[in-house]
């Protein structure tokens, strides 16, 4: 048997990793996602140094019908102005968090950073612009997206100057600001200007659903469900099916087929099981979790991401 396991495991190196997901939805806070007005943006403006400063929006996921694990493939906003005296273009970065609902409370010290994608935007005015970054939201969080300026928004010393996309159309939650430098009004949390601007923002992703249907209820066959979330930080969960009374055995190895854990070793009667695993200090990268029941054999992977 531990042959056959580890063989299994080879094996599964061929098969591709999936996951099941709905169809991609597009959520946003702006009552226009669309149009920039010139001239409607708060800004930091220094003109003997630059300031880094951030832009934020929480989006409560639960409040658009968004319950189980969110996969983010996309983040798109406007862009008042970009300018670059240098070139072409400037570095300007988009950061997602998960944590609780209650932003800005507790950031960043409750909030896991799931995503980050540093791009260098072209020159532009009144446009917007699609970050492709990705993250998971796990079920129950909230979405935080920064837009970080490591060069401010308006800089005479290095004359760059890039101002966030806004319009006065209304939104349905409020947006942040927040400057590093004192002179700019720094402080380490996030203010709220919506009395200012309404930030023009959306988010693009797919909820990751697993399969629940009549089979998972009643089964009437064995079955080793995929671990959800996946990829998983620093938990995930393992489900399987009994169609009658057996011997359960479920264990965890590593790439090179050592035995990591073994999560259940008993009998269970007919029924849908679930079992959590937790990371416990083991480092990131592919682990495959095997079940045997019976003359029922079956290995799925999952991947750990710190």
């Amino acid at each position: 048997m531990r042959y056959k396991s580890i063989l299994s495991l080879l094996l599964f190196f061929l098969i591709p990793f999936f996951q099941l997901s709905a169809q991609d939805i597009t959520i946003t806070q702006s009552t226009d996602p669309k149009t920039i007005v010139n001239n409607n943006s708060v800004s930091c403006i220094r003109w003997l140094g630059h300031s880094p400063s951030s832009y934020y929006r929480n989006f409560n996921l639960s409040s658009y019908g968004i319950n189980n694990l969110f996969n983010v493939s996309s983040v798109q906003i406007g862009i008042e102005t970009a300018v670059s005296f240098w070139g072409d273009s400037q570095p300007i970065t988009c950061k997602l968090y998960a944590g609780a609902a209650g932003f800005p409370t507790g950031f960043p010290e409750s909030y896991t950073l799931i995503g980050n994608k540093e791009v260098n935007i072209p020159n532009q005015s009144l446009t917007l612009y699609t970050f492709d970054v990705t993250g998971i939201v796990p079920a129950g969080e909230s979405l935080v997206i920064e837009i970080f300026l490591p060069n401010g928004d308006i800089s005479d010393t290095v004359q760059n100057r890039f101002i966030i996309g806004s319009n006065s159309t209304g939104q349905s939650a409020p947006n942040y600001f927040r400057a590093s430098d004192p002179g700019c009004g720094g402080t380490n949390v996030p203010i709220d200007v919506s009395s200012y601007m309404h930030l023009v923002m959306s988010v693009t992703g797919n909820e990751v659903v697993s399969e629940v249907n009549d089979e998972i209820l009643t089964p009437f066959k064995f079955e080793l469900l995929q671990n959800y979330p996946n990829p998983f930080n620093p938990s995930t969960t393992i489900q399987f099916q009994v169609p009658n009374s057996s011997f359960v055995n479920l264990k965890v190895y590593d790439v090179l087929g050592n035995e990591v854990v073994t999560l259940v070793n008993e009998g269970k009667t007919t029924g849908s099981y679930e079992v959590n695993f937790d990371i416990k200090g083991l480092s990131s990268g592919i682990y495959f979790y095997t079940i045997n029941a019976g003359s029922f054999v079956e290995t799925k992977k999952m991947i750990l991401l710190k």
